[in-house]
């Protein structure tokens, strides 16, 4: 038999599969790949996230404020990463100036 009249070659005759091309090997490579990608992605995110939002919390840059509706002084302090910290007297200026805060920071 010549060359030219060889049949195609068949699993059969070449013996056992290489498992590393094997289907499952395959589908699980790009598996772990593509979990790889995505937790690297998430641990990108993580670092990037609280960066980014304290940057962009505008700080007031106002000292000192007269606002109609409080019955005392009450006080607004913001960390390093621009979360508001608010004293007051009682609860119904607290609760005010919380509401004043949240409409700054919008």
């Amino acid at each position: 038999m010549s060359r030219g009249d060889a049949k195609p070659w068949h699993r059969s005759q070449i013996g056992p599969l290489n498992p590393e091309r094997s289907p499952v090997m395959t589908l699980l490579r790009r598996t772990r790949r593509a979990l790889v990608a995505v937790a690297a992605l998430i641990a990108i995110g993580g670092w990037w996230a609280p960066i980014s939002v304290a940057q962009s919390v505008p700080v007031a840059p106002v000292d000192s404020l007269r606002i109609r509706g409080l019955t005392g002084a009450v006080e607004v302090r913001r960390d390093r990463w621009g979360v508001p910290h608010i004293y007051a007297r009682n609860q119904r200026d607290l609760f005010f100036a919380q509401g004043f805060v949240a409409a700054q920071d919008r």
